[in-house]
């Protein structure tokens, strides 16, 4: 090849599902850049050393459990495995093509007459840079070398001093919020009386805002032929943000929306320990009773009875 010079073969190991396979390439050097192993091109093989079946396995055992367990769960079936971090990078690489993916990836088949949307938002926990400069910082001088109780019992009041004591309810997580959707369609029975599911359950998260996951909702639900106009039951359950009131109510308007029944019955327990002392007989029993009311649809009647409860509150005071 005119304006190349080739140089001798070098061996290389390249990570498949069967196991390392060795194998040897030339590599072509071109005066004007470009320059390439010819083997690797031809067979299309990637540059970070594994072949893509290893890849995808990994990958989407990673989407299922942690990557150190997904590390180990590779080597028990392989007897061999890529190290935790080229997992991850696997991961991250193959991540950056999520919304392409998922854009032209087909409806599933045989699906239910009911849609059903579970959004939620959760924080995962991050670090700023100021709290990993904290913790990488210089270690106080130990007062107590001898002994490890008074090492401990320094430590405990050196932290006290320094740290503001929060008060009940306050939170403080270095997080980033995480919206996740979770879809999945109900098939009604023979008779029509029972819904039968999860048929074709999907779940998406992403770190971008909440009005995007609605929105992936709502391209998700067009493509399985959930349209504004199909005029099919569409039923979404939150826990009642009103963020995500705002844009399903834009986005789906005709949909029913609901609140998710575990977290209204934690806003039980949030009225009751404004009634009864935390801990009390009193308030486990006035939860189960207002639970009972909420799982046969009895609404109207705890609203009414905390209505007729805020009224002979003291409005100042604890």
């Amino acid at each position: 090849m005119p304006g190349a010079d080739k140089k001798k073969p070098t061996s290389r190991l390249f990570g498949t599902f069967f196991g390392k396979v060795r194998y040897w390439r030339t590599y072509i050097h071109r005066a004007k850049g470009n320059s390439y192993f010819p083997i690797d091109l031809e067979l299309g093989l990637p540059k970070d050393g594994f072949s893509m079946h290893l890849r995808s396995l990994t990958t989407r055992l990673a989407t299922k459990m942690s990557y150190s367990q997904a590390v180990i769960v590779t080597s028990i079936f392989l007897n061999w495995t890529p190290c935790q971090k080229t997992v991850e990078e696997m991961v991250l690489g193959l991540g950056r093509y999520t919304d392409e993916w998922f854009d032209v990836c087909p409806a599933p088949k045989d699906d239910g007459e009911v849609l059903i949307i579970q959004i939620d938002s959760k924080a995962t926990p991050t670090a700023t840079e100021e709290e990993l400069k904290k913790r990488r910082g210089k270690r106080e001088k130990n007062p107590h070398p001898e002994s490890q109780r008074h090492r401990s019992r320094h430590n405990k009041f050196i932290k006290e001093e320094k740290k503001k004591r929060k008060k009940k309810g306050s939170k403080s997580k270095n997080g980033k919020a995480t919206t996740v959707v979770v879809m999945y369609t109900l098939k009604r029975n023979d008779n029509g009386k029972l819904l039968l599911g999860p048929i074709n359950k999907k779940v998406y998260a992403s770190y971008a805002p909440k009005r995007h996951a609605v929105a992936i909702a709502r391209r998700e639900a067009d493509k399985r032929g959930f349209t504004e106009e199909s005029k099919k039951l569409i039923q979404l359950v939150t826990d009642g943000d009103p963020d995500l009131e705002f844009y399903i109510k834009e986005i789906f308007p005709n949909a029913i929306h609901t609140i998710d029944i575990y977290h209204a019955a934690e806003y039980l327990w949030k009225a009751g320990r404004c009634l009864y002392k935390e801990g009390s007989d009193e308030l486990q029993e006035w939860v189960e009773i207002q639970k009972g009311l909420l799982y046969n649809e009895k609404v109207k009647e705890i609203i009414e009875e905390l209505e007729e409860k805020s009224k002979i509150m003291p409005k100042k005071g604890p």
